[in-house]
């Protein structure tokens, strides 16, 4: 019984931690986009701005 215990507490563990793996992978790579997003949309306002001066 205490062997299933602590196989249990393990396999929550592993699974906790891939759960907040997966949550700030998935975080990183929202943010990466949108960020880049924006910087892109700058870049084409600074370009479009130089371009009719």
């Amino acid at each position: 019984m205490i062997e299933f215990l602590t196989f249990g507490k393990y396999t929550y563990f592993v699974w906790s931690s891939y759960l907040i793996t997966t949550f700030v992978l998935v975080a990183l790579v929202f943010s990466a986009f949108s960020l880049r997003k924006r910087i892109i949309n700058q870049l084409i306002l600074k370009f479009k701005i130089e371009n009719e001066h």
